[in-house]
């Protein structure tokens, strides 16, 4: 009988960023349904080089699901931008913060509650 260590697989969906990507990585939350990719990217750029501006968008009714990611080329970018929490763009404040990477359970859909069910025998 063999014996391996497990690890940790990323998941198709997403590549696996490097930590150095990751601090330059911002989610931002609470954007308004009406702005685009290019003025998310434009309003962004005053912090510092943006290399990736992304709305994240329902994949069955490609409607913008209001939240998106900005990719910086530096971490000194980043950085200033999370210096404020909120910014205003486009008639509206919205959230910044680090981008954090997708827990395993909720990239895989299974959901911390039915994690922790028991399963549910009848009386007889």
């Amino acid at each position: 009988m063999d014996v391996k260590l497990a690890q940790q697989r990323p998941s198709a969906g997403s590549p696996q960023l490097s930590p150095s990507d990751q601090k330059r990585k911002i989610f931002v939350g609470g954007l308004p349904v009406s702005v685009t990719e290019h003025q998310l990217k434009e309003y962004f750029s005053k912090f510092g080089e943006v290399n990736h501006a992304i709305m994240v968008t329902d994949l069955n009714t490609k409607m913008p699901r209001g939240f998106g990611f900005i990719q910086f080329a530096s971490e000194e970018s980043a950085a200033r931008a999370l210096k404020k929490d909120r910014h205003f763009l486009c008639g509206q404040w919205v959230e910044v913060s680090l981008a954090m990477p997708k827990q395993q359970n909720s990239a895989s859909g299974t959901s911390k509650l039915s994690l922790q069910a028991r399963p549910f025998y009848p009386a007889t």
